[in-house]
């Protein structure tokens, strides 16, 4: 049947695009985690500067 796997190929584009969509999601979360992990260990790392210059 032709049209069968017409419908199939369609199928396919959209599990595509829905992936496509996920690594989207993926890579702004990442971007996000990465900018949480950079102001955070500034942040220890100003903590720790605080720390060794109140007690020497």
């Amino acid at each position: 049947s032709s049209n069968g796997s017409a419908s199939s190929t369609k199928e396919k584009k959209e599990d595509k695009t829905k992936n496509h969509n996920q690594i989207n999601e993926d890579m702004e979360n990442l971007k996000e985690v990465q900018d949480n992990v950079s102001k955070l260990s500034s942040t220890l790392g100003e903590m720790k500067i605080r720390f060794t210059t109140s007690f020497t």
